[in-house]
């Protein structure tokens, strides 16, 4: 037997159709237009006094359906990966034969791959992540042209770059950029100043990776701080940096808790 489904967000209704339709393990959406929830506005079309339309985007009311669609399967409990059929019904086949086909591809961010970091030299920065924090190096590379130019965005770049892996997996790439001259080094920014990034790792000991990394020039901004609440309650942290400005956050767990939960 089907049941209705109605979303929250979609825009109501017209007529007898429901959003959508449950019938064992399917959904059947149908009568999904473009309109706006709470609305009568239609994206795309533009009415005169009268309440005529003088003018309509084809794309711009194809993206709003497709938006509406996608927020009816959301609050059913689906994505897009789930649709097995799609029927558009168009009163103007020429709307789409001559002008514009809209995309309705979708994406999904499917994992992290790593955190990249320019460094002003490269061999002293693989020194430190890799000899004085272990993590594993992957891989180097070297990058410039054209190839460089459409990655980044920087005109006559060329990159000397390094990958370092940390123990549970997650990479950290070393950039030093050997053009374009004249490239900006704030070694200044501080964490309250908007653009500024940092990395969290989870270490056993505090105390003692603060004490080895002092050797290679990095510098704890303050006292490592316990923290009293939210989810990271327990863990002792501070922030430390290196010559380039490169801040790292080291978090200790508490002795008895074994977890790797991220920082903040």
């Amino acid at each position: 037997m089907s049941k209705t489904f109605e979303s929250p967000r979609a825009p109501e209704p017209v007529g007898a159709f429901p959003h959508a339709k449950r019938g064992g393990d399917l959904l059947f959406l149908s009568g999904i237009g473009p309109r706006l929830r709470g609305s009568k506005e239609i994206p795309g079309v533009t009415f005169d006094s009268a309440g005529n339309a003088v003018n309509y985007d084809i794309e711009t009311q194809c993206r709003a359906v497709f938006e509406n669609v996608r927020l009816v399967l959301e609050d059913a409990g689906a994505t897009w990966q789930d649709i097995i059929d799609v029927t558009v019904f168009l009163t103007n086949m020429k709307k789409i034969c001559g002008g514009k086909i809209v995309s309705t591809k979708s994406f999904r961010i499917i994992a992290a791959d790593h955190t990249g970091i320019t460094v002003s030299n490269l061999e002293r920065a693989l020194a430190f992540w890799r000899d004085v924090l272990g993590f594993e190096l992957s891989h180097t590379a070297h990058q410039t042209g054209e190839t460089a130019k459409e990655i980044t965005g920087v005109a006559g770049a060329e990159i000397k770059l390094a990958v370092v892996k940390a123990p549970e997996g997650h990479k950290i790439e070393l950039l030093e950029y050997l053009a374009p001259p004249g490239r900006k080094q704030d070694v200044h920014l501080r964490p309250c100043d908007v653009g500024h990034v940092h990395v969290a790792l989870i270490v056993d000991d505090l105390d003692a990776v603060l004490q080895k990394i002092a050797q290679s020039g990095w510098k704890a901004a303050g006292k490592p701080q316990t923290l009293k609440t939210g989810p990271n309650a327990g863990k002792r942290v501070v922030y430390v940096r290196d010559p380039d400005g490169t801040t790292i956050e080291l978090m200790e767990p508490p002795k008895s808790d074994s977890s790797t939960d991220s920082a903040d």
